[in-house]
């Protein structure tokens, strides 16, 4: 496989990805393994931002009278 891959793709540096922002569960209790923010929200998306990511990913639905929602 590492043969295969040499021979048809440049070798790139691993980006790190925001998935739904910072990716993980919210919740607000203390000390649990959880982010800091809500999925899908501005602060999520900026949390990630303050720690490195190089790209977000979320979903955007337009709605019937045209407003952007992110979901996922």
């Amino acid at each position: 496989m590492n043969f295969t891959y040499i021979k048809h793709w440049k070798r790139r540096n691993m980006l790190e990805i925001g998935h739904r922002g910072m990716g993980m569960t919210y919740n607000s209790q203390p000390n649990t393994n959880c982010s800091v923010a809500r999925e899908n929200t501005l602060c999520a998306l900026n949390e990630a931002a303050k720690r490195g990511a190089d790209y977000v990913e979320f979903d955007v639905q337009l709605t019937k009278d045209k407003v952007p929602v992110i979901f996922h």
